[in-house]
């Protein structure tokens, strides 16, 4: 699996923020490129400088998602695109429903749901 840094309480990318049964994503920053964080807040409390985010838009085959489930890697449109409610294309394992309110944190120029 990918390298995963953060305040994490579990394999399955939890951390000590957002634990639920479906917070299981871990993302990857534009200012941090060779690691995925399971949130926001870890990257600000272990790191020293700004986030930087990635512009989805504009790089749509850019893995920056990670399964903390099966460990696989997804583009933001693979992501977004599978199913409704948001779950793994690899392996089924659903993803916290309200994470779509903190995408901004972390993309710029995010697609919709369904979007081409």
């Amino acid at each position: 699996m990918a390298e995963v840094r953060g305040k994490l309480v579990d394999a399955e990318t939890r951390c000590e923020h957002w634990n639920g049964a479906n917070d299981i994503i871990a993302l990857k920053l534009k200012c941090c490129p060779n690691y995925y964080y399971p949130c926001v807040q870890c990257h600000n409390e272990l790191t020293s400088h700004s986030v930087q985010k990635f512009d989805v838009g504009a790089n749509p085959d850019l893995k920056c998602i990670l399964c903390g489930h099966c460990g696989k890697e997804l583009t933001f449109k693979q992501y977004l695109s599978f199913s409704t409610p948001l779950s793994c294309q690899y392996c089924k394992h659903p993803f916290n429903e309200k994470c779509e309110l903190h995408y901004h944190y972390y993309f710029e120029n995010i697609p919709s749901i369904g979007s081409d």
